[in-house]
């Protein structure tokens, strides 16, 4: 059985607290999968995060590129999933094999950070 749509939600228990928190969603997807409506589907999974203050990372894999995202629950509708990209890069898609260190950094800098920071 091959699965086409996956949500993996990694969540962090914080100290002192019993319950969970989601700080990232990642969806994988078929390489023919169209983008916008991959990210129209990650939004709805988001609406329902449990996030600790309406804030989150999300990715979405389709084959072998990543596209990085922030979710941003107080924005409006049509603009709560931001491209997230590092400092200098021009895109939020990387390819798994070529791009291993930004992809690397992305990842360090998700578990640094658990939340993307407040945009107004």
């Amino acid at each position: 059985m091959i699965l086409d749509f996956t949500i993996y939600r990694p969540q962090r228990r914080f100290p002192g607290d019993r319950g969970f928190t989601d700080h990232a969603l990642v969806q994988a997807k078929r390489p023919d999968e169209k983008l916008s409506a991959t990210r129209d589907q990650l939004v709805n999974a988001l609406e329902g995060a449990n996030t600790k203050h309406g804030r989150c990372w999300a990715i979405i894999s389709i084959g072998i590129q990543l596209s990085f995202y922030e979710y941003h629950a107080h924005l409006p509708e049509k603009k709560r999933l931001v491209d997230w990209c590092p400092p200098g890069q021009s895109t939020n898609s990387f390819h798994l094999r070529q791009d291993v260190r930004i992809i690397q950094w992305m990842f360090d800098y998700m578990k640094a950070n658990t939340e993307p920071p407040v945009l107004v």
